[in-house]
């Protein structure tokens, strides 16, 4: 084996683990993106209604078990989101999940360590996300009757409100947030913010989880 060709493959093995780790951070960027959406949407009581009916579906749970588990630790919708798809990756629960972020490790901590694919979890958020615009949309064009939802889900959009909800974000990112949802009907829904507290940010103690995306909850 020539120096030359030595040499380049030595290159190749210190450079591919870079090259991955790039690779992983830029998936990483990208679900923040879309768990910021998610919180961002739900920063806005209409919004956070569709959010909370449209995530129980998809994760198969109860509109009120979304509920309980946001009470217990604080999480915004974007976290909470993020926490059971990193859950089902690495074949934990979500109250496991929660737990380790409480200890201090983000949902990109614990997905590192499991070598779990963010690309599933970011393909599970954009759809999300996509069903999330879909039921503004139909609520918008007066499809839907979400007090109607509510009642036969039982679900009470009063109990279904945190601090962190709207103190994660900016006056400017809560006004986008109320174009994205109330804006529909002009054509202004698709805007959305890139606030400090809606994504990876860190969560601050389990009540008060500020961050929308793959925060940690700290004591």
């Amino acid at each position: 084996m020539t120096k030359r060709l030595i040499s380049g493959l030595l290159a190749l093995v210190l450079v591919a683990p870079a090259l991955w780790a790039s690779k992983e951070m830029k998936e990483a960027k990208k679900l923040d993106k879309e768990l910021k959406k998610i919180s961002l949407t739900a920063a806005v009581p209409d919004g956070r209604r569709v959010v909370n009916r449209v995530m129980a579906h998809e994760l198969g749970v109860t509109r009120q078990e979304l509920v309980k588990e946001r009470e217990k630790t604080g999480f915004v919708y974007g976290q909470l989101f993020g926490a059971h798809e990193v859950g089902k990756q690495v074949g934990m629960n979500f109250d496991q999940v929660a737990e380790q972020m409480k200890q201090g490790h983000s949902l990109l901590d614990i997905s590192q360590e499991h070598d779990v694919n963010l690309k599933d979890i970011l393909d599970s958020a954009k759809m999300l996300n996509k069903h999330i615009d879909k039921e503004l949309d139909r609520i918008a064009a007066g499809d839907e009757d979400e007090t109607a939802e509510d009642s036969a889900d039982d679900y009470d959009p009063a109990a279904d409100a945190l601090s962190a909800d709207t103190s994660s974000f900016t006056p400017s990112d809560l006004a986008q947030a109320n174009q994205m949802v109330h804006g529909r009907a002009l054509g202004l829904g698709n805007a959305m913010g890139n606030g400090p507290g809606a994504g990876m940010g860190a969560g601050r103690g389990v009540g008060a989880a500020v961050g929308g995306g793959m925060g940690r909850g700290r004591h």
